[in-house]
């Protein structure tokens, strides 16, 4: 045989087995810069089950009112009495939008004496306040028995409320930072509440 021959013959057979390498390994469907991956040994493992990420239980909001604060206003011997929120401030107007979870009712008493009733009404930004500080006073503002003195004395913004029915107590709203108040009281607590205010 001549050299050429053989050298021909075996050419071919490289080249054949070098194609047939490549249609069964299916090399030519792979990206030209992925290498073979090596045989995996697989290895059983136990599978823990997936539990339940914790439960994050949120803060419990709190009335910013303490009998501490009182003191400083000159409450002399407060208790606080957190009492449901019947769903009107003032028993005349509903906060819409406010969840009434997160609106504090507290009777204030000095001894046994009545002396305010407040409520608390926070909100995680200003603006919420101030959106219901002024749903509030044009809701009021259309009451036929109610007028209002919109005096802007205390926190950001504030109105006194007059019924014609009720000349005995004081009706007052204040949006402070972040949180509405509304205080209903006898004409007896007015220094206190005005200096329980700037504690707020």
């Amino acid at each position: 045989m001549h050299k050429f021959t053989i050298f021909t013959l075996l050419f071919s057979v490289t080249i054949v087995a070098i194609i047939a390498d490549l249609i069964f390994n299916n090399y030519l469907d792979k990206p030209l810069n992925q290498t073979p991956k090596k045989a995996e040994t697989i290895v059983e493992e136990e599978v823990a089950e997936p539990t339940a990420p914790p439960i994050q239980e949120e803060e419990p909001i709190e009335s910013t009112i303490t009998t501490n604060l009182l003191s400083g206003a000159g409450f002399l011997n407060s208790v606080l009495e957190t009492v449901p929120f019947s769903g009107k401030l003032f028993q005349i107007i509903e906060p819409a939008g406010v969840d009434p979870q997160n609106i504090f009712k507290i009777n204030i008493f000095e001894d046994k004496d009545f002396a305010a009733t407040t409520y608390e009404i926070p909100f995680p930004e200003a603006k919420g306040a101030k959106e219901l500080y002024s749903y509030l006073k044009t809701q009021i503002s259309a009451i036929p028995e109610a007028t209002i003195n919109e005096s802007n004395s205390f926190g950001e913004q504030s109105f006194y409320l007059n019924i014609a029915s009720e000349k005995k107590t004081v009706f007052l709203v204040v949006q402070l930072k972040n949180s509405v108040f509304a205080f209903e009281y006898p004409h007896k607590s007015h220094s206190k509440i005005i200096k329980l205010i700037p504690l707020l």
